[in-house]
């Protein structure tokens, strides 16, 4: 029983976590961008990413906010 309430938290942690992602896709014109994950509890190490505009896009390593690069 108490097997079937650990998956059952897991699984909602895991749509938490869905939820979050999708709702953090930033749209730049950009290739350098900066990210530090957000204001209160959601702050990280100040991070330096480069999209490669052959892939279009990159994803933070510590919060995976997703930065989008815009046609100019």
């Amino acid at each position: 029983l108490r097997r079937k309430k650990d998956m059952k938290a897991m699984n909602v942690n895991m749509w938490m976590k869905m939820n979050f992602k999708i709702k953090d896709i930033i749209h730049t014109k950009s290739s350098s961008v900066q990210c530090n994950g957000g204001e209160g509890a959601d702050n990280h190490p100040l991070v330096y990413l480069e999209i490669k505009k052959d892939v279009g896009k990159i994803s933070c390593p510590y919060c995976s906010k997703t930065f989008v690069l815009e046609p100019l």
